[in-house]
């Protein structure tokens, strides 16, 4: 069965639903791989229509504070493929001899910094989280429990109907603990979640971050393409 049928008898017969129960991960699997068959039918536009509202709510979620960096870890995982079909539009859109607008070059750096993250920069920056503030036991004990509730939501994903409810259960209580954590951590040390939040800069925020002398080279490789930034 090629690509574009195995697509729509997915999308047809509900399995991602069936396999999914977090609303929010249903949403972002239908999109990617609705964001694949417009890539095989050259739809490119459709493409990017498609990937810039998902990720401009995750943009404004980061900004917000909202995002760890075991929660951000988490999303760049599912979101990986839908971000990585808009960077393979873009590259086809150059191939064909189309200059890229302003919007396009912005979002393609800010998505490639997201695609980017790994679990080694996660820890890294947890690590100096817990460093530049005074509650190293607290500040671990918070990350623990990110690390826990992220874990648990994954088994819910593939837990049938009798395990769901307990593994419910467990996130809940689980994000109780962390909720009293991060109330002690907001009055001890606030800069905690400065330090340990993901930032994605923009290109000009990047430029004006450099020192003098110095300079920032950004790449992604994609199946096909190439990007590169030298700022």
């Amino acid at each position: 069965m090629g690509f574009l049928k195995l697509a729509k008898s997915v999308l047809a017969s509900g399995r991602l639903e069936n396999r999914n129960r977090d609303k929010k991960t249903i949403a972002l699997n239908k999109a990617a791989l609705l964001a694949r068959v417009h890539l095989k039918l050259d739809e490119l536009n459709e493409v990017k229509s498609l990937t810039l509202p998902i990720f401009r709510t995750l943009q404004k979620t980061i900004a917000l504070g909202s995002f760890g960096s075991d929660e951000a870890l988490r999303w760049a995982g599912r979101q990986r493929g839908l971000y990585k079909t808009y960077m393979s539009a873009l590259g086809e859109e150059l191939l064909k001899g189309k200059k890229l607008i302003a919007e396009d070059i912005e979002t393609a750096f800010s998505v490639t910094q997201y695609l980017q993250l790994t679990k080694t920069a996660g820890t890294f920056s947890q690590l100096s989280a817990r460093i530049a503030v005074q509650s190293g036991g607290l500040a671990r004990q918070h990350q623990d429990l990110n690390r826990k509730i992220t874990k648990h939501y994954d088994q819910l994903l593939s837990a049938n109907n009798s395990s769901a409810a307990q593994i419910s259960l467990s996130i809940k209580q689980l994000e109780q603990k962390r909720n009293k954590i991060t109330s002690q951590l907001q009055k001890e040390n606030p800069d905690y979640f400065e330090h340990a939040r993901i930032q994605i800069l923009s290109i000009e925020e990047t430029r004006t971050s450099l020192k003098k002398g110095e300079a920032l080279i950004s790449i992604y490789m994609g199946s096909k393409h190439t990007f590169l930034w030298w700022l």
